[in-house]
């Protein structure tokens, strides 16, 4: 099959027929719930005028919980959980081969009864589902989302290889795989939502009855905190000070001290006014592991939206923040980062420059990034 090359939107006015974005397929690797990169790049190409299709993990079929059907989950993005054996069944050639085959099916029956046009392929890190990947891209033109640190996976380049574009988040990640896959690569911004106030709208000024009942000062992380988090280094600040309360979302509670406490996880579309009752965003990520070294935490730009200070460990890609995030490597340095964030005023310069930096990172910017290096269908097409 001959691949569509891809079309770019015209920066001027031209006489050229019209053209559109097609349709598009995710294999996002999470569920919708996630909403993280994947999730917001889906918003960004739906409102480019796309139909989404978003696949989630697969359920086994020998598991009593039965798949999602397919369903609208945005306006123009519609979800679909996939069956399969197992995950240990995809380690087998053989069988994985025949799974991939089958989930292609599924996902090819869905798109039909969308009525996708010629929809493109869109795909991050799917660690043992990647052959699904493989065999959609011989189809349709591909383009992988890298996140993360690339060695996290010893045969990584095989999704770039498999892809027609690669769209890169991290820095680090971005000039490595450029240097042998060339044009081949190109950088996103990491997405803020912008279905929230940005910033935030000072007439909704509750705040959730489970944030409530716990003391200020908060140090709010958005995410569940048995994830990238350095545990001994948190129970070391929280347990030198006790007046600082940590708050996490969803699973997984850091340890049992007072002073830290965990919010059940909310939709995207609250997780916001959670973020207002933070006093700061805290992110002391295990710079040991190299996953959690070069990321791009979408946090950063959620707290950069509403303004607040950030304290986090150097994570490499917040070094160009160094004068709007505070830094510490050790339990004493972070506790002196807090105490600077602490008793940053209300009224400082660092919070207006948050907010425009978050601005940069919008849905629709991306959209008009996106716009201009996807591919692209005549008007009159399907």
């Amino acid at each position: 099959m001959t691949r569509s090359q891809p079309s770019f939107l015209p920066l001027a006015a031209s006489s050229e027929p019209p053209l559109a974005m097609r349709d598009a397929i995710m294999l996002s690797g999470w569920g919708w719930e996630n909403f993280g990169t994947p999730e917001r790049v889906c918003l960004a190409l739906a409102s480019l005028g796309a139909k989404v299709l978003h696949c989630e993990p697969p359920v086994s079929v020998f598991r009593a919980q039965k798949p999602r059907p397919l369903r609208e989950l945005r306006k123009s993005i519609y979800g679909i959980q996939l069956r399969f054996l197992s995950s240990r069944a995809m380690e087998v050639p053989i069988v994985q081969a025949l799974q991939a085959t089958s989930m292609r099916r599924q996902i090819s029956r869905a798109a039909q009864e969308l009525k996708l046009r010629d929809p493109i392929l869109v795909y991050a890190w799917l660690s043992n589902l990647f052959p699904v990947a493989a065999q959609m891209s011989r189809d349709h033109y591909s383009i992988h989302l890298c996140l993360d640190d690339t060695g996290v996976d010893p045969d990584y380049e095989r999704y770039v290889e498999a892809s027609d574009l690669t769209l890169v988040v991290p820095k680090s990640c971005f000039h490595k795989l450029k240097a042998k896959f060339g044009e081949k690569v190109m950088r996103i911004p990491q997405p803020v939502d912008s279905t929230r106030p940005m910033p935030p709208d000072p007439v909704c000024t509750s705040e959730p009855a489970e944030l409530a009942g716990i003391p200020r000062p908060r140090l709010g992380y958005l995410g569940p905190a048995l994830q990238r988090l350095n545990l001994p280094l948190l129970v070391s600040l929280l347990k030198a000070h006790p007046e600082w309360h940590f708050v996490s979302m969803g699973a997984g509670k850091v340890a049992s001290l007072a002073n830290a406490h965990t919010l059940p996880r909310v939709s995207p579309e609250d997780l916001w006014r959670y973020a207002e009752g933070f006093n700061l965003g805290f992110m002391p990520y295990d710079c040991y592991q190299s996953f959690n070294l070069h990321c791009v935490p979408l946090k950063l730009f959620e707290y950069f939206a509403l303004g607040i200070p950030v304290v986090s460990t150097p994570i490499i890609h917040l070094w160009e923040y160094k004068d709007l995030v505070y830094f510490g490597d050790t339990a004493e340095e972070l506790a002196a980062a807090v105490e600077a964030a602490l008793n940053e005023p209300a009224d400082s310069p660092k919070r207006a420059a948050r907010i425009e930096i978050a601005r940069g990172h919008s849905l629709e910017n991306l959209a008009t990034i996106l716009g201009r290096c996807l591919p692209l269908e005549d008007t009159e097409i399907g």
